[in-house]
């Protein structure tokens, strides 16, 4: 009966959706992970679009948008499932903070 209960919390566990993992489509690029990030570069112009969690509209992430590539002038923030922004300035990196 123990080893049952066990193998069924594991296997719901392991069946569930991981609710830190993001994917950011950016510059032609697809960026993906699990968790907080270190920044990442990249180099997208304004007027680009920058789509989150495409294909996972439902499971909001937290990031921030840098228009320098040691992510400390911040273009941005954003805290939820909207994908499709429209960058403002040229984008050069990102972090993401869920």
């Amino acid at each position: 009966m123990k080893t049952t209960m066990i193998t069924s919390i594991i296997a719901a566990a392991l069946a569930a959706p991981l609710a830190s993992a993001w994917t950011i489509n950016a510059c032609g690029h697809t960026f993906s992970g699990e968790g907080s990030s270190t920044c990442t570069t990249v180099s997208c112009d304004t007027g680009e679009i920058v789509d989150f969690n495409a294909g996972n509209p439902g499971g909001a992430i937290e990031f921030n948008l840098y228009s320098d590539a040691q992510c400390t002038n911040e273009i941005t923030h954003f805290a939820d499932d909207k994908f499709g922004y429209e960058l403002p300035q040229n984008l050069r990196s990102f972090l993401i903070l869920t």
